[in-house]
């Protein structure tokens, strides 16, 4: 404090709501009167290091007992508490003449003891209440109270030892405790005392400011605000502050309360326009350090809070800055310290200003209130720098633990990106962030406080922006291959290279030529080098138990490895393989490629990044986390293409491209097999590998179909009339059989299965395409095709010993061509198991070996064309052209084409 202060402070009577007309002093002082209502310490002597007062203690019983207890001659009389403080009224009686009453206010109990008695404080409506005290200033006098003639004394009774006496009355004139009434010290509240109102800042209403002219307003808008003390000195017990102003900026630089250099304007009358009434505006504005702008001074910048044991409140501005006259101050002011005071400058109402230390000023009424605490929910946040403009975010390094939190530019933070999200894990309003990434701290634990802006919070001394983050499920920032083991084992991609030097370009990964070391260059996309994912390992990251899924990557037998030689990546067909977490970026679906160096107790350690050399265009390891070339995206093959299989549905033959004797049919265990026809007995050679191709689904982009039979001795008659069938379908263990069934339903879309139990017996639609149908998913080459299972994942089919089954993805899949086939026919002889044959003719059908036998003759739409018993072992019965179907008795009904 500046001594000018020091010296008019001890004269400066404060005059407001919350102020009382009392002398404020640094320092306990004797009172210069008593001023009813106000707050005294009751001591023994005018002040000094050890004096004693008037002060309630606790006795063992509970009870609340009157005492002489020594207290400081300063501020630090305030550690007893409001026990040694007393509210002093006065009154008089024609009886007693002027009298005084004292209130504790600790315990709100008014002074009342027995007439002969000990210092319990007494509720008997006969104790004394009443005193007399003849005290002067400068000397101190005994409690006294005359009643029935008798005088009773407020005296010691050397009862209690240590530094507590205990008091009592006493009849007759006994040497009685001297008291004199003396005033609190006021005390300057530090930067700790001041900000630990909200934990890291602190809240005050000023009020008593009613002009409404602009520049009135304005000042009072400079104090409604959310402050945070600054220290002179940069150390919490500085009692001489900066106030600077959360969440608001000036330029880049943090906003400050000052008195300006500017007057208020005359808008009428004048009144209080001394130069000692200052007149000067408060503003906001910035500091350069502790320099302030041209024409401004740092002493007006620069404050301090006072507080007296009433908690009213006065505020010192340390230096008012001097300025000139004008049209409404006859005299430049030159005020070197004051106070925040109420002054008249428009003729009929009040504004702030800072004044010089006179017991005519006005003060307002200022109070210290706290904050409005703010509970947030559990979830994740986005936390941004006051504006908005900058995200904390946890940046990343070899390890997790060795991450730090740092302040990037807004536009990082993404709902993919957990580095740049906070965890909290429990709703509180004392929120504990932790990165979702990295798992670090955000910062020390502190209370939200609310602001004037949505969304915007006071936390630690910060003034932070925190938005919910929407997030789902748990591998969000790396890369997960597929939903399943079953997807991930079928994915396959490449890796295109993504930078400033490469826009306008597709750069993919490739074998570099006569060399294993891989390299970027432009090509297409079907050229590009494809890796399969093997899925080694997992690991749970950050807050909020994330996980993040550890690939290697392999085409066909060789690896993706580093060789250290090289100083390159290649692939390898050694065991000495690496393997990879893609990590996400803030552009969606480009990825840090990371190689994993080891493993500890769960958690891994980085060797770096996989980068492309921009002198080599070799593909190469980056041990430098925070050196970024670029990024590589990861692309699936071109989408398959499916055929439309030409005159189905129809008689087909399905052969093998590799060996096109091999061709699809079905052995006598209802298996999906590929057999030639020299494998097969010779009666059944065309029958058999006429597959019928009927279209299941006639979608443009990808038809489906399923491949059934009728030539098989396990159907009668009457189920080849009723075009029963023998479908092929992916059954367990990726196996490809046959089962007996008829297409049903209006759309012919699900299946009546036989030979099942009855609650089996019917294949909704989703399980006949699941299972029973194919698509022909066109390759390289024009007119072959890998047939497709639509199963979940997507399986080709393959064989093994010429057993049909279903394999992941296409490397290992088979590719087919489709032929027209005949439908099986008796045109030269459909056997049956015994002699019986059966020839088309034109216009007849010829039977042989079926003498004394009943034989029906019926088109493909059942209709009977002949029923009869034949007589003789070479029968010739008529029917028209086209397809018929002959069933013999006892024998398997056969197809015949008349002509």
């Amino acid at each position: 404090m500046n001594k000018k202060f020091s010296t008019l402070l001890a004269a400066f009577a404060m005059v407001g709501a919350s102020v009382s007309a009392q002398t404020i002093t640094e320092a306990v002082a004797e009172a210069d009167s008593i001023v009813s209502g106000e707050y005294y310490y009751l001591g023994t002597a005018a002040p000094a290091g050890g004096l004693k007062a008037l002060t309630i203690v606790k006795t063992s019983a509970n009870k609340d007992s009157l005492v002489l207890k020594t207290i400081g001659n300063d501020a630090t009389a305030a550690a007893l508490g409001d026990s040694a403080l007393w509210s002093v009224s006065t009154g008089s009686t024609v009886a007693l003449g002027d009298y005084f009453t004292f209130t504790n206010v600790l315990t709100s109990k008014t002074l009342k003891l027995d007439k002969k008695g000990n210092a319990i404080l007494s509720s008997d409506a006969a104790a004394i209440d009443k005193f007399g005290w003849t005290w002067e200033k400068g000397t101190a006098k005994g409690l006294t109270h005359i009643a029935g003639g008798k005088t009773y004394t407020l005296v010691a009774n050397n009862t209690a030892g240590g530094t507590a006496d205990s008091l009592s009355l006493s009849e007759g004139t006994t040497t009685t405790v001297s008291l004199m009434p003396l005033v609190p010290a006021w005390k300057a509240l530090t930067v700790a005392e001041l900000n630990g109102i909200n934990g890291s800042h602190f809240t005050w209403t000023v009020d008593g400011a009613t002009s409404t002219t602009t520049q009135a307003v304005n000042s009072v808008n400079a104090f409604k605000t959310t402050f945070k003390a600054v220290g002179y000195n940069s150390a919490d017990a500085d009692t001489t502050v900066y106030l600077q102003k959360l969440g608001s900026l000036v330029g880049s630089k943090a906003a400050y309360l000052n008195v300006d250099t500017v007057y208020y304007t005359k808008t009428g009358a004048l009144i209080d326009s001394t130069k000692a009434n200052g007149g000067l505006v408060f503003t906001l504005d910035t500091l350069d350090g502790a320099t302030p702008k041209a024409g401004k001074i740092a002493e007006s910048f620069q404050f301090k809070v006072w507080k007296n044991v009433k908690d009213s409140i006065i505020v010192e501005v340390i230096n008012i800055p001097t300025a000139a006259a004008n049209t409404t101050f006859a005299e430049t002011s030159t005020i070197t310290s004051g106070f925040v005071t109420l002054v008249g400058f428009d003729g009929t109402s009040k504004a702030l200003t800072a004044s010089a230390p006179s017991t005519a000023n006005v003060l307002p009424t200022v109070t210290l209130g706290a904050g409005t605490k703010v509970t947030l929910p559990a979830g994740a946040y986005y936390i941004y720098k006051q504006d908005g403009d900058s995200a904390y975010v946890s940046t990343l390094a070899t390890t997790l633990a060795a991450a730090t939190n740092v302040k990037v530019k807004a536009g990082y933070e993404k709902a993919w990106l957990p580095s740049s999200q906070w965890s909290l894990a429990s709703t509180t309003d004392r929120p504990a962030f932790v990165n979702r990434e990295s798992g670090k701290a955000f910062g020390t634990v502190a209370a939200l406080y609310s602001s004037d802006e949505d969304g915007v919070y006071y936390y630690g001394g910060d003034t932070l922006k925190i938005v919910p983050v929407a997030t789902e499920g748990i591998y969000v920032g790396y890369k997960k291959m597929g939903e399943t083991a079953a997807e991930e084992a079928v994915t396959k991609l490449a890796l295109q290279f993504h930078s400033v030097l490469t826009e306008g370009s597709t750069p993919f990964v490739r074998e570099a030529a006569n060399d294993s070391i891989l390299e970027v260059a432009n090509m297409d996309k079907a050229d590009a080098l494809y890796f399969n994912v093997i899925p080694v390992d997992t690991f749970s990251i950050g807050a909020d138990s994330l996980v993040a899924v550890a690939y290697k990557l392999y085409n066909g037998t060789d690896t993706l490895a580093y060789d250290a030689t090289r100083k390159a990546y290649k692939l390898s067909t050694s065991d000495d393989d690496d393997y990879f977490v893609f990590r996400e970026t803030t552009t969606e679906g480009w990825y840090q490629v990371l190689p994993i160096a080891s493993v500890t107790t769960g958690a891994w350690t980085l060797e770096g990044q996989v980068s492309a050399s921009g002198t080599s265009a070799e593909v190469v390891l980056n041990t430098d986390l925070n050196l970024i070339n670029g990024y590589f995206s990861l692309e699936a093959p071109l989408a398959p293409e499916y055929a439309t299989i030409e005159g189905a549905p129809g008689h087909k033959r399905i052969s093998s491209v590799e060996n096109p004797t091999l061709a699809i049919s079905m052995n006598s265990d209802s298996c999906g097999v590929l057999k030639a026809v020299t494998e097969l007995k010779a009666a059944f050679e065309q029958e058999n590998f006429s597959m019928y191709l009927d279209v299941y689904d006639n979608d443009t982009i990808k038809p489906l179909y399923m491949i059934s039979t009728q030539q098989t001795v396990a159907m009668d008659s009457a189920e080849y009339v009723n075009d029963v069938r023998f479908f092929m379908n992916a059954a367990a263990n990726d196996s490809l059989g046959f089962r007996k069934a008829k297409r049903i339903g209006a759309e012919l879309d699900s299946l009546h299965v036989y030979d099942v139990p009855a609650n089996q017996d019917t294949v909704i639609p989703a399980n006949v395409k699941k299972n029973y149908t194919f698509a022909f998913r066109k390759s390289a080459t024009d007119s072959e095709y890998y047939i497709e299972s639509q199963g979940t994942p997507l399986k080709y089919m393959a064989q093994t010993n010429g057993i049909l089954h279903l394999v992941n993805g296409t490397d290992n899949a088979l590719l087919f061509s489709v032929d027209k086939a005949d439908m099986p026919t008796a045109n030269e002889a459909t056997p049956s198991v015994s002699e019986v044959t059966v020839i088309a003719g034109n216009g007849n059908v010829q039977i042989a070996g079926a003498a004394g036998k009943k034989v029906v003759v019926s088109n493909i739409l059942g209709q009977v064309i002949a029923n009869t018993v034949i007589t003789s072992d070479n029968a010739t019965i008529a029917a028209p052209a086209g397809v018929v179907v002959v069933a013999v008795e006892g024998e398997e009904a056969v197809k015949a084409i008349v002509k």
